[in-house]
């Protein structure tokens, strides 16, 4: 892996880790463009934010980087998040049972800062 691209896994895997210890992140660039599929409007912030609800709605909340890809100017991140659902989360109503969410971002880093992100997740999925 080229010395630009290890340095653009590291700008992500602060990102996660940050997530995970619930801070939102910064640093992100001013021309930011998100393109999930729920179609809203996005900053890094919400990215942060949208972790931080659902980890507040589950007991026990784990965010799990299940691997990481690097290509280039692309960090492409398998991840999960469990725990046990316990108050209502993206109008699905609070079950006590324990779920998973699935999901995959890609983010394009240019001079260190996420300035596009792509993402889909399978949401509120029960572990198998």
């Amino acid at each position: 892996m080229s010395a630009p691209a290890q340095e653009n896994e590291k700008v992500i895997r602060r990102l996660y880790q940050e997530v995970s210890l619930k801070m939102l992140p910064c640093g992100e660039a001013v021309d930011f463009t998100n393109y999930t599929v729920s179609g809203k409007p996005c900053c890094l912030d919400s990215f942060g934010k949208f972790f931080a609800d659902m980890c507040a709605s589950l007991c026990d909340c784990h965010l799990t980087i299940k691997s990481i890809a690097t290509k280039e100017d692309k960090v492409m991140v398998h991840y999960t998040v469990s725990g046990t659902q316990k108050s209502d989360f993206m109008g699905v109503a609070a079950t006590g049972e324990k779920m998973v969410v699935t999901g995959v971002d890609v983010f394009r880093v240019a001079d260190g800062k996420v300035v596009e992100h792509w993402s889909a997740a399978h949401q509120l999925s029960t572990p198998r």
